[in-house]
């Protein structure tokens, strides 16, 4: 296969193209492990964050898969590739809206309670959490430690009820790969926005937790809904 630099306005579009034809002419087939990074970097002449951005489409369209500590593999798809993958697309886009409308009633109450409830010890956890991912964030790295903090937040509020509820909705989160639904960009922004969070909570200041739970909720369905042309 002749493969050359990408050069498009949105490069990751170019690898996905790329990808997609390695997919057509049967040079990766249904269950096989694709190319490692480094060899398409190699092949294509793009960043690492470039081929993310395109894997994380590739992966929310449903046509490659991440298995932990093994790489990326085509799934074994049955049938033409496109087939009833728009209305998958269309149904967990749907579910991941609705999950954010309930994580908005829920998540905002957790948050005051954490405000009023959170032990040293709980302030410490959240601090901790909040570092490791901002670290791995900056260092180019993906993480579920954005999920890990909304259960310490739920921890800290002391209401095991509503801590079930919070599990119950991060396990659903990672069954549909929440962040494959995003942009990179939009994902470490959100990232990032857990900060804000963690300061009020451990500056007992209620009002500023509520308002930046509130925004972080937010961004995140408004970044899901802007993801909608770059990933259909």
């Amino acid at each position: 296969m002749d493969v050359k630099p990408v050069k498009t306005t949105k490069l990751y579009e170019g690898v996905i193209d790329y990808i997609i034809e390695m997919i057509n002419s049967g040079v990766i087939r249904p269950g096989q492990q694709l190319p490692t990074e480094n060899e398409f970097i190699d092949m294509l002449k793009v960043s690492k964050g470039v081929l993310r951005e395109a894997f994380r489409v590739l992966e929310y369209r449903g046509i490659i898969e991440t298995r932990p500590g093994e790489g990326r593999y085509m799934r074994s798809i049955i049938g033409e590739l496109g087939r009833d993958i728009d209305y998958y697309q269309k149904y967990r886009r749907a579910s991941l809206l609705d999950i954010c409308e309930c994580r908005q009633m829920i998540e905002v109450g957790l948050v005051r309670l954490a405000v009023r409830r959170a032990t040293p010890k709980d302030i410490d956890e959240l601090g901790e959490i909040n570092q490791r991912m901002r670290d791995m964030v900056l260092d180019d790295k993906e993480t579920d430690l954005d999920m890990e903090f909304h259960l310490a937040i739920s921890r800290a509020a002391h209401n095991i009820v509503l801590l079930e509820s919070m599990q119950n909705i991060i396990n659903t989160l990672k069954n549909i790969n929440e962040k494959s639904a995003l942009t990179y960009q939009a994902w470490r922004t959100l990232c990032f926005e857990h900060q804000d969070i963690f300061e009020a909570v451990a500056s007992r200041d209620e009002n500023r937790a509520v308002y930046a739970m509130r925004t972080h909720l937010m961004n995140l369905r408004n970044a899901i809904m802007e993801s909608r042309e770059g990933m259909i």
